[in-house]
């Protein structure tokens, strides 16, 4: 009975634009070709992500003393306490950061407490404020383990949950169209900075990771429902719009807004009309999704009223709010948020240049090109608000409210990586007129140049720990490796890693041609 109610639910509310030619459903059924996409993408991924983790030292990353620490105390009851009873060898964490801003220290000289004392010691952390699911999700190993063993283990469990989210945005960025944009624009989005984090234990790689999934998921799920794909291909991406969203808003205190403006501007991207909306929203499947939604929004909520953040104490007047806005957004972002967001490893202390710039002339590549290529005005808006918005939403959060020592640019990560991915989303609705070989030409460098990057930041972070920054490239004089399994074999993993995801994004490029998919109406009429 189910199932032919669907089916009339299906015909009832069909949206009125069609596809005109063969949508991705015409490469086989959707379900095996995402299970199938998302399988590879995760061994790739979390390949890549533990590689980094084990091929820097723990406590390598920003603050993670704290966040294990932190971690230590919700996983025992201890969620928001500002004072907690933690295992001494966790407690101690901090004093093994011996590296920290001082680049030509290598972590040779790194001393971490004995595991064997399990002494229950009192300590504190200034993130005891924030929400505890990304630490519910990743801090249980130390119930079980303990020592150097249980905090990698940590470190693995995040990279798990990253990899598990990251997977199922490039899987569905895949088999929700047959352009090769989409992927490779996904991809892109996964940068050094990236990487680093999520081998290491912070919540932050966990908000990029939500992020990216609810940017492909959402724009996909409005679009499929939009072209009257299977039922399969609007609910699958439905659900991970649900799992992005639903994990991205309780994760740090400006995960709603992030999240709120992701789905603002999906809406206005796909194109959406207010029938077709409420259309969407009303059906049952959806109105389980909006429910988990709207739950994890109400937790969310609860959570930073009734724990609110010791850090922002905002500015004096209005006036100062504008003017430390403005100075954000014209000067800081340029000079450090935006170049921080991609190649400054460790703990800011290990500057990878040639990351930020590579990184931004992927997405200026492909903003660009979305924006001469598509004619539809609304479309052209999007992005360029998408731009406006990186730059003004934490100039202006950092102007009235943040007292810090400066925005850090991973902290805009989760929505910034919407500007190649709304391009990429554009660019596979786009009517292609250039000759296939010119179409290949102007994405296929993506990959190639993402791989390098990615290998480079790599080895400059693993030789920095190895010897110092500005020391030999020898490794014969290497002063510090991992001790599990070694160095060289964990830059054969990542080395590995590396090239299958760019493979994974070159052979988005099928026999049927480079870059066609269906095209979308509106765009080619506009």
């Amino acid at each position: 009975m189910s199932s032919s109610s669907d089916a009339v639910e299906t015909a009832d509310s069909s949206p009125v634009e069609k596809e005109p030619i063969a949508t991705a459903e015409a490469n086989g059924p959707i379900m095996p070709r995402f299970w199938r996409n998302f399988a590879f993408a995760f061994f790739a991924i979390f390949a890549l992500l533990v590689a980094s983790g084990m091929a820097n030292p723990l406590l390598s990353s920003p603050d993670e003393p704290a966040q294990l620490i932190n971690g230590s105390g919700v996983i025992r009851g201890q969620a928001g306490e500002v004072a907690i009873d933690i295992p001494l060898y966790i407690a101690e964490t901090p004093s093994g950061t011996c590296f920290v801003a001082s680049p030509d220290q290598n972590a040779s000289c790194q001393q971490l407490s004995d595991p064997a004392d399990d002494t229950i010691v009192e300590a504190g952390t200034p993130y005891s404020t924030y929400n505890p699911l990304y630490y519910v999700i990743t801090a249980w190993p130390q119930l079980i383990w303990n020592g150097e063993f249980a905090l990698h283990a940590m470190r693995i469990m995040s990279s798990l949950a990253v990899a598990l989210l990251l997977a199922a945005a490039f899987a569905l960025a895949r088999v929700s169209t047959r352009s090769a944009w989409l992927p490779i624009a996904t991809l892109s989005t996964l940068s050094p900075m990236t990487v680093f984090l999520g081998g290491a234990y912070n919540p932050s790689s966990f908000e990029i990771a939500t992020a990216t999934l609810a940017w492909v998921a959402f724009t996909a799920a409005f679009q499929a429902y939009r072209s009257g794909r299977s039922l399969a291909a609007q609910r699958l991406a439905t659900t991970l719009a649900v799992v992005g969203m639903g994990l991205l808003i309780p994760t740090r205190l400006l995960s709603p807004v992030w999240a709120l403006l992701i789905l603002l501007l999906s809406i206005f991207l796909t194109r959406i009309s207010l029938r077709e909306f409420w259309g969407f929203v009303t059906r049952r499947f959806n109105l389980v999704a909006i429910g988990i939604i709207a739950i994890s929004t109400v937790y969310s909520l609860w959570w930073a009223v009734s724990h609110p953040a010791v850090s922002t104490t905002g500015a004096g007047t209005f006036e100062d709010g504008v003017d430390q806005t403005i100075r954000g957004a014209l000067i800081d972002f340029g000079t450090f948020a935006w170049p921080s967001a991609f190649g400054s490893l460790g703990w800011l202390d290990t500057l990878v240049s040639w990351g930020g710039y590579v990184f931004t002339a992927m997405w200026i590549s492909l903003i660009t090109v979305a924006l001469v290529r598509n004619r539809s005005f609304r479309r052209r808006y999007v992005l360029l608000a998408v731009i406006v918005l990186t730059i003004l939403v934490p100039a202006g959060f950092e102007g009235f409210f943040w007292n810090g020592d400066g925005w850090q640019g991973r902290y805009t990560l989760p929505f910034a990586v919407g500007i190649p991915l709304l391009a990429g989303y554009v660019l596979s609705r786009a009517k292609e007129t250039d000759p296939g070989w010119r179409r290949a030409l102007g994405a296929r460098w993506i990959p190639f140049a993402w791989g390098a990057i990615n290998l480079l930041a790599f080895w400059i972070s693993y030789h920095r720990y190895a010897i110092g920054m500005n020391k030999s490239w020898n490794p014969i004089y290497f002063k510090w490796e991992p001790e599990v399994l070694g160095g060289v074999f964990w830059i054969v993993v990542e080395v590995i890693a590396t090239v299958a995801l760019v493979v994974w994004a070159l052979r988005a490029y099928d026999k049927k041609g480079p870059l066609e998919e269906s095209v979308d109406r509106e765009s080619v009429a506009n």
